[in-house]
């Protein structure tokens, strides 16, 4: 029995101190999330009804099986840039529309898929991709009503396209299969946070004052712009003369990704900390 006794207290014991020490970082991580004090926190603010003086930057999404999304690194860099990310649902509603857009300082007209000819006249060529005729037409009314408030606009990649077709212009479909010469690839295979070719920045533009007259970008696409929407300029190009961005009143559009750049190469940053000083002068008016 005595051998018994001593056994159990062996295997039960140490049981014991690992329950106590459990429990004790249960307690620890209850102190890391500690209910009353974040309540104190939310209190403090209701009671001294702080302004938030970081701008609020609206974001356009994608759909993804059930649900609308966006890429984290668009939010980590509105964040690391110094604005409040917010995500807009697709919908065609112009109403509803206006509505969010009333509730921010400045829009991220982000990448992604196709954009339809039909939405500037065309039909679809052989080289044509996938597409989501639901976004285009969201994003053209979005960028329309931006416009229209002068609402601060960064477009990216697919941005770029669709503002220039949201505006008036219009796209080359397939750019391997274009005249464009040299041939260079545009679609890169290695990670996206690399830079893959050069672009040349004209001087005097918004990007130049941001990265200078040359720079080396990632690159995502088979589409690029072709004829220009009125009141839209080309600012940079790549080495076989393919537009890499395009400005306008309020607008700045990059046919790359600074996003997924900006953690290795800080300079790509200023093109979000850009639109962050732009939306805040918004916000003032």
């Amino acid at each position: 029995m005595r051998k018994i006794i001593q056994l159990l207290m062996f295997c039960v014991i140490p049981f014991i101190g690992f329950a106590q020490s459990s429990a004790r970082k249960g307690l620890q991580a209850e102190g890391i999330y500690d209910i009353q004090q974040l309540g104190q926190r939310i209190e403090s603010i209701v009671k001294d009804g702080a302004k938030e003086e970081r701008p609020v930057i609206g974001i356009g999404t994608l759909f993804k099986e059930t649900h609308y999304a966006t890429e984290t690194h668009y939010v980590d860099v509105i964040r690391a840039a110094g604005g409040i990310p917010v995500l807009f649902p697709i919908n065609d509603d112009v109403k509803e529309i206006d509505r969010m857009l009333s509730m921010i300082d400045g829009l991220v007209v982000p990448g992604g898929e196709d954009v339809h000819p039909f939405f500037y006249g065309e039909e679809p060529s052989p080289h044509f991709g996938k597409e989501c005729v639901e976004r285009d037409y969201f994003e053209i009314i979005l960028i329309r009503l931006a416009k229209r408030k002068h609402i601060p606009i960064l477009s990216v990649c697919r941005g770029m396209q669709v503002t220039n077709v949201a505006l008036g212009g219009s796209l080359c479909q397939d750019i391997p299969s274009s005249d464009y010469s040299p041939k260079i690839q545009h679609g890169q295979y290695s990670t996206n946070t690399t830079p893959h070719h050069s672009i040349s920045i004209v001087p005097g533009s918004r990007l130049f004052s941001i990265l200078g007259g040359k720079a080396l970008v990632n690159t995502h696409h088979h589409q690029c712009v072709k004829d220009l929407a009125p009141g839209m300029h080309i600012t940079a190009t790549a080495p076989d003369g393919v537009p890499e961005a395009m400005e306008g009143e309020g607008i700045l559009c990059v046919q790359f990704h600074p996003e997924s750049m900006y953690e290795k190469h800080p300079e790509m940053l200023e093109i979000y900390k850009d639109l962050v000083e732009r939306a805040k002068e918004f916000k003032k008016k």
